[in-house]
């Protein structure tokens, strides 16, 4: 049967965010075995929370505490946690090994984002975060004078900026509209998209133009929580002319054969 610890752990202001003025807390129920060797680097002296841990229903015996010092080696310390006895940053470890589901589909609550008169979620995550959403943990430090882990512990940090997400949106722009640019007859081009697939794709740029005024970050949209609009051409075929309804010249344009190939091969299996 696993240990049970139900501990406090605190949040930051929001989620991502790198203060903790508002003093916010959350319980958490750490659920496994109740004491872990976990390992830390002799150099920087980092968590490697890569290298998982070794637990113990029991307390472990001299001799496997010499086998948790043989596998950390010369450039590593073993650290003994006691989950009965962990403090907050040692709860916080052991819950980050030994998570749990945070899904929607798993009945955990989660935080909606909606607009103002919308009633699309545009953006969802679990609420409160989890341990390990909450601390940065191959940031978390040890102290092997005190013989405890460094507090307070790192933030979680974000995985994109509002720059990098901006470049992207702009790439797409760019891309979208050379693409519709392209298919203008009256620049030359060779006009295959239909009055509506057009229609589809300015549709598709003018969203991707208003992205950041429709999710404003003075309304609290981060780039984390910023989704792109669905790129109509993802079906299409390059090249197609869809102004076309002929089978054969669909067939010879999504498959490189002439129907009569795709037939026979239909028929035999082949």
């Amino acid at each position: 049967m696993a240990f049970t610890k139900t501990f406090t752990y605190k949040l930051p202001d929001d989620y991502l965010a790198q203060t903790d003025n508002l003093g916010l807390t959350a319980e958490w129920t750490y659920e496994g075995p109740r004491f872990l060797f976990v390992f830390v680097s002799r150099e920087t002296n980092r968590w490697n929370p890569s290298q998982s841990c070794i637990p113990f229903t029991r307390t472990p015996s001299a001799d496997e505490i010499n086998e948790a010092n043989v596998r950390a080696g010369r450039d590593q310390r073993a650290v003994l946690i006691d989950m009965q006895t962990a403090d907050e940053a040692e709860a916080v470890i052991g819950s980050i090994l030994f998570g749990k589901d945070t899904g929607k589909a798993g009945g955990y609550p989660q935080k909606e984002y909606k607009l103002d008169g919308d009633d699309t979620v545009y953006y969802e995550r679990p609420n409160p975060t989890s341990p390990d959403h909450t601390y940065a943990a191959d940031e978390i430090e040890y102290d092997a004078a005190t013989e405890k882990f460094v507090t307070p512990l790192p933030w979680f940090k974000p995985w994109i900026t509002m720059e990098q997400h901006k470049a992207a949106r702009d790439g797409l722009l760019a891309d979208a509209q050379a693409n519709l640019d392209a298919e203008a007859t009256e620049n030359g081009g060779n006009g295959n998209l239909t009055d509506e697939m057009r229609a589809k794709l300015q549709a598709f740029i003018t969203e991707l133009e208003g992205l950041y005024t429709k999710f404003s970050a003075e309304d609290g949209w981060g780039p984390h929580m910023i989704p792109f609009p669905d790129d109509p051409r993802t079906d299409w075929i390059d090249g197609y002319d869809y102004r076309v309804t002929d089978y054969d010249e669909l067939v010879a344009a999504s498959t490189g054969l002439p129907k009569a190939s795709v037939d026979k091969a239909e028929s035999t299996g082949e």
